[in-house]
């Protein structure tokens, strides 16, 4: 009589996952920044609003025109509208909820931070590039149609100007959107919060004193590499507005728990 000796299925091997590198995961945010309806209707609303300040400022200016002033007005543009965009990112995960299925695909919060933050910097960079473009085309073709004479000095530290003012401001949204984890109150915070300060500051001390706390100031002193002695008041406000809410924005988005 013999025995069959039963034989143990074959296992197939078990699958093996890698996690998504930080230039995908920068990607998929840009992505995300750019197919939302939100994100969409506000990079036109920007555009919109460049274009027209771009053309307010060709259809008045009689005497030449300067580069550097064309760029002046749309950048302001890009500064107080572009954050925006910094704070949905920050929140979109915690207001359309979608924070749990993020963090269950990635569990390393910190690396979804960073690439947060890498994406709506190139974001800026795009944004401030074709600012610079489109006004030195806008520039260019003016003077060719009305003769007027123009000023394309310094198209370098312009555009770098620019990129510098704008990337500080996207920054700083980002961190009050980290910070609130509440598209509304970072909104809030962002436009209303610096104003506020530095007036009370000078209503109640001085004008010296509010240098401390004024990150407008600060960052166009930073931007135009005015950084002459004392870079104490300047740095400090950078330090409070940007560097202080980013810092505690990530250690509440490392610690909160998704329900």
């Amino acid at each position: 009589m013999s025995t069959t000796t039963p034989t143990a299925p074959h296992s197939s091997p078990r699958p093996t996952f890698t996690r998504p590198s930080l230039a995908r995961l920068s990607a998929a945010e840009v992505r995300k920044v750019l197919d939302t309806r939100a994100g969409r209707w506000s990079l036109l609303t920007i555009a919109a609003l460049e274009l027209l300040a771009l053309g307010t400022y060709l259809a008045q200016t009689d005497g030449p025109l300067v580069l550097t002033d064309a760029l002046a007005t749309p950048t302001d543009v890009l500064r107080l509208l572009l954050p925006a965009l910094g704070v949905l990112s920050m929140t979109g995960e915690w207001t359309q909820r979608t924070a749990l299925t993020t963090f269950a695909l990635v569990p390393q919060r910190g690396r979804v931070l960073a690439a947060k933050l890498i994406a709506l910097l190139t974001v800026t960079l795009a944004a401030g590039l074709a600012t610079a473009a489109v006004c030195a085309v806008g520039v260019t073709a003016t003077s060719a149609l009305t003769g007027q004479p123009t000023d394309l000095s310094n198209p370098v530290a312009g555009t770098g100007q620019v990129l510098v003012v704008v990337a500080l401001w996207m920054l700083m949204g980002a961190a009050f959107g980290a910070l609130l984890h509440s598209t509304a109150a970072a909104l809030v915070a962002f436009l209303v919060l610096p104003v506020a300060v530095s007036a009370a500051v000078v209503l109640t001390l001085g004008a010296d004193p509010a240098a401390w706390v004024n990150v407008v100031s600060a960052i166009n002193d930073t931007s135009d590499l005015h950084l002459d002695p004392p870079l104490a008041p300047p740095f400090t406000a950078l330090t409070l507005w940007i560097v202080l809410p980013l810092l505690a924005g990530t250690v509440r988005t490392l610690q909160r728990q998704v329900n």
